[in-house]
């Protein structure tokens, strides 16, 4: 069979031939496959058309071409065993090319029908800019005031989350491609403890609780990104590539609750202690511990909150104290009056340590800063070792804050919830409020039992309410 050469046909078939040329570079950029065809008598390389869903090679490098003219999805390498790319035309913006970040066909050609499905069923309208994960963790640190309202030691603690699954996923990782396959590896990572963490450290093996808490902070940043504005009045993401994904949650969590018994003990060993100091500081010391325990007994607050309190915040006047905005979890201000008993408790600890303004809780060494919550949290220790008492798991001041909740389950809520500092009663009920044996054993003990009214009530259908004595015998 005989090829021409450049030399051997007119100016009009070589005008012909390059535009052929130029219609099969374009061509193979849209999946087809080389072929001859002949031009008066002659046999040139042109395209042809291959067929659709087939994976076929060019120049050593795998393509894939999904779906139909208008709506569809190409699949491509641009060096041969290298990661397979796809490419989309959105109407109105051009072509959106991403990395699958994967060189294996199987996954590739999962992904992109999977992508095909959704622009079929216009349940994820696709957007033309990248969500990288690194600029988005960047950008939800600096920018979003949920994250930035909280406290300094919360701020750091979702910075290293956010550190470590960007170290997983990768900086340049597109957000939007997260689906759940790739999410079941990190959480299998981290559960295995193969992730790093802060300053590339290997981490340890962790339970349910750390990958929830992992999956909420990342849901928590997609939404916040899913509300950003672009400037031509687009969402930088679409949606959030997680939603639907469900993880499972710890199903035994550690909430251990303080007894009376305990309190009483641990404030006898801090009474011992400051009687027995060798010097005024260190007796002071003991004294502020023991009133930070009988604070922590007597209202149930966050020893955060307690540690932060300044003697100005006691009105004895009007017998009630403020709890201030700036250091409390959720940023409110709670004005709660004080019981008889614990304004005694107030007026006695105050001429102990001679207070009459400024921070109650301050430190040995420098009067002006407040106490470390770690030193309180070894003093207390150190004061239940000297008392006998076992240590608790799960905490050394919450389990007072749960033994409040719990001690007033006969309360209303919304009281309740006032008076300790929650926001909401959803998390008071959820993680405070715990069943006890005396309740369960009252509900046990119930003595009274249903009429002969209620059968009679209730055997056309569901009672609505409680039914009367005539109401039952009409029914």
């Amino acid at each position: 069979m005989h090829r021409v050469s450049a030399f051997e046909i007119s100016p009009f078939d070589w005008i012909r031939l390059r535009m052929m040329r130029l219609r099969a570079r374009v061509a193979m950029i849209h999946g087809p496959t080389l072929g001859l065809s002949r031009i008066g008598g002659w046999e040139f390389l042109m395209a042809s058309p291959i067929r659709s869903d087939e994976w076929y090679q060019l120049d050593g490098k795998w393509a894939l071409s999904l779906g139909q003219r208008g709506m569809r999805v190409r699949l491509f390498q641009k060096r041969r065993d290298g990661v397979f790319f796809r490419a989309v035309w959105v109407p109105g913006s051009g072509c959106d090319q991403v990395s699958l970040q994967t060189s294996d066909r199987d996954e590739a050609e999962r992904l992109g029908r999977e992508l095909l499905a959704e622009l079929q069923d216009a349940k994820a309208p696709l957007s033309v800019g990248v969500v990288r994960m690194g600029e988005l963790a960047r950008r939800y640190q600096a920018e979003c005031t949920t994250h930035l309202d909280n406290a300094p030691r919360t701020i750091n603690y979702e910075a290293s989350l956010i550190e470590r699954m960007v170290r997983f996923f990768g900086p340049s990782f597109d957000a939007r491609r997260l689906n759940e396959l790739e999410w079941r590896r990190y959480e299998l990572a981290r559960r295995s403890g193969t992730t790093k963490g802060k300053n590339g450290e290997p981490d340890k093996r962790v339970g349910d609780r750390s990958v929830h808490g992992d999956f909420v902070l990342l849901r928590t940043m997609f939404g916040w990104a899913c509300r950003v504005t672009l400037p031509d009045g687009q969402r930088w993401l679409d949606r959030d590539p997680l939603d639907g994904i469900t993880v499972q949650q710890e199903k035994n969590p550690k909430r251990p609750i303080a007894a009376w018994s305990r309190f009483v003990r641990t404030r006898e060993a801090l009474q011992q202690l400051a009687t027995n100091a060798p010097d005024v500081s260190t007796a002071h010391r003991w004294i502020k511990v023991e009133f930070a325990l009988v604070l922590a007994e007597a209202t149930g607050r966050r020893i955060g909150s307690i540690r932060a309190l300044c003697w100005e915040d006691f009105d004895l006047d009007a017998q009630q104290v403020t709890w201030r905005a700036e250091y409390d979890k959720r940023g409110v201000e709670w004005i709660v009056p004080m019981p008889d008993r614990l304004f005694e408790e107030v007026t006695q600890f105050r001429k102990a340590l001679g207070g009459l303004g400024g921070p109650v809780f301050t430190g040995e060494r420098n009067a002006t800063k407040l106490m470390n919550r770690r030193v309180l949290d070894r003093w207390l220790t150190e004061a239940e070792e000297l008392a006998g008492v076992p240590p608790l798991k799960g905490g050394s001041w919450h389990p007072y804050r749960r033994k409040w909740a719990t001690e007033r389950k006969h309360l209303p809520l919304v009281d309740v919830a006032a008076a300790g500092g929650w926001k909401g009663t959803q998390m008071l009920l959820k993680c405070y409020q715990q069943p006890d044996p005396d309740t369960i054993l009252s509900v046990m003990n119930e003595p009274s039992k249903l009429g002969d009214q209620w059968e009679a009530a209730t055997a056309r259908g569901r009672v609505l309410r409680a039914p009367t004595r005539s109401r039952a015998l009409k029914a």
